[in-house]
């Protein structure tokens, strides 16, 4: 039947994880979320696993948004602008994927029958405050006012995870794909930013 045919693909998260590995996570790593969202994350994984054709990919988005919460990277590249002070985590490190690339990698995946959990991210991981650094050079502004600070002086709310850095080898093997870097990630980003200025409206 048609139903038969058709795939569950679940949007999920690198927070899933506790961050207290060295490395990068694999799919097999013991999954352990330390707040309220990665929680509903991993509850909204169990569900997918229990069907046949589920699909669950975790990821670290940046890119543009269309609503009136920015992205991380938005937010970054605003302050940047604006030269406003930007502390940023010199001891989180994630791998993120641009929005447009994971699209495009969705529809690899509509066209190949996988299921399972995949981790979908940079190839490689950075630093959140590596990253604003890297950000300010691709984007020719002033870095000055970029603060490194640890998540250990935070009294945040919700405790996060240190380490988000992910293992993307399944994914690449399983699709035949090279995915990007995170400085591809950010040299898109320009590139759009450049194509159409009204994209932080």
């Amino acid at each position: 039947s048609e139903l038969n045919d058709t795939r569950m693909i679940y949007i999920s998260t690198d927070s899933v994880f506790d961050g207290e590995k060295q490395g990068t996570y694999n799919e097999f790593d013991k999954v352990n979320p330390l707040n309220i969202y990665a929680k509903t994350k991993y509850l909204g994984e169990k569900s997918v696993k229990s069907i046949n054709n589920g699909l669950i990919l975790r990821v670290n988005i940046i890119g543009w948004t269309q609503k009136k919460k920015k992205s991380f990277a938005e937010m970054i590249l605003i302050n940047l602008i604006e030269s406003q002070q930007l502390n940023l985590f010199n001891d989180v490190y994630f791998s993120p994927i641009t929005v447009y690339d994971l699209s495009h990698i969705i529809i690899k995946i509509v066209k190949q029958p996988i299921i399972g959990i995949y981790h979908c991210g940079s190839k490689d991981n950075i630093s959140k405050y590596d990253f604003g650094l890297k950000m300010a050079e691709i984007f020719q502004l002033a870095d000055s006012n970029i603060k490194k600070i640890s998540l250990d002086d935070m009294e945040l709310r919700a405790i996060r995870p240190k380490n988000m850095a992910l293992d993307v080898t399944k994914i690449s093997k399983a699709l035949n794909i090279n995915l990007p870097g995170f400085e591809d990630s950010i040299r898109l980003m320009k590139q759009q930013y450049d194509n159409n200025k009204n994209l932080l409206n």
